[in-house]
């Protein structure tokens, strides 16, 4: 009871939380566009208050003249007192985000579950192991999984088997993303991109392309820095995507045996795009049958 009234609580504050950021969104918009025209506003009075005292210079100066004058000079005051009070305000925004959000601390599982959790991982890693035990005697040794990233994959699948990036569409299109992504940057010369910035460049572009398509996956993060050393090639990009596969099988079988889980949430394989292509492929099936 206590996890079930814990996950209704937080799910009552993650609605609360999105409706926060997109208000935030545009009301940072707004700011912006606000800090925008008021940089604009400066500079051109700052340029025509420059022009006009060029041309001051060479005329004879006249009481209106004069008068024009300290209006310039009050209004780009003004600009720039107003500068720095929208300066000011967003920086201590930015500093009262350092103490923290109203989320509440996720409470410890009890022992029946961290014995589900106990049971998977093993269960996962041993199968893991089995895989990895044949890749390198097929490979004569040449080839063999890395175990730390799917020491990752065993938490989120069996510790949080909730998350979002614990579900397969997430543990598979994951890898696969950000596996070819990192390794196509192993392609460029040494002497142009030097391995230490490409180990920081290839998976900050793997992870940036796994948010973007809605894969994220922090085990394939931790597998694109490898990629990224330029050492591994496509066939072991096979073995780490077929291992991602595997891990699943057991996790879909351990995990819905207690009446407390259910896993996967979603396969999210079939997406709502596929769907609209499938139905519109087969309404011109069947057009063209009844032709």
């Amino acid at each position: 009871m206590e996890n079930q009234e814990f996950l209704f609580r937080q799910t009552k504050l993650i609605g609360v939380m999105i409706s926060a950021s997109v208000a935030d969104k545009a009301l940072h918009g707004s700011k912006d566009r606000a800090i925008r025209a008021s940089w604009r506003q400066f500079v051109t009075n700052l340029l025509n208050h420059t022009r006009k005292g060029h041309q001051a210079e060479s005329n004879i100066s006249t009481p209106t003249t004069k008068y024009s004058k300290v209006e310039e000079a009050n209004s780009l005051n003004h600009q720039s007192d107003n500068m720095w009070h929208v300066t000011r305000k967003n920086t201590l925004d930015y500093l009262r985000k350092f103490k923290g959000g109203n989320g509440q601390v996720a409470p410890p599982l009890n022992a029946p579950q961290s014995g589900w959790t106990l049971l998977g991982s093993f269960s996962g890693l041993l199968l893991l192991s089995a895989y990895n035990e044949w890749i390198k005697n097929e490979s004569d040794g040449d080839y063999e999984l890395l175990m730390g990233p799917f020491g990752a994959l065993m938490t989120l699948l069996y510790g949080l088997h909730s998350a979002p990036a614990s579900q397969p569409r997430n543990v598979v299109l994951g890898q696969v993303v950000a596996g070819a992504v990192s390794l196509s940057f192993t392609y460029i010369p040494e002497d142009v991109m030097p391995v230490w910035i490409r180990r920081a460049v290839g998976p900050a572009f793997a992870i940036a392309a796994m948010v973007k398509l809605g894969v994220t996956h922090p085990p394939a993060g931790a597998h694109s820095v490898i990629y990224a050393s330029g050492t591994y090639n496509w066939l072991f990009y096979f073995f780490v995507v077929l291992g991602a596969m595997i891990s699943v099988a057991p996790a879909v079988l351990i995990n819905n045996m207690s009446n407390r889980r259910q896993y996967p949430i979603y396969w999210g394989y079939w997406t709502e795009y596929l769907q609209q292509s499938w139905q519109k492929l087969s309404g011109q099936k069947g057009n063209d049958k009844s032709n």
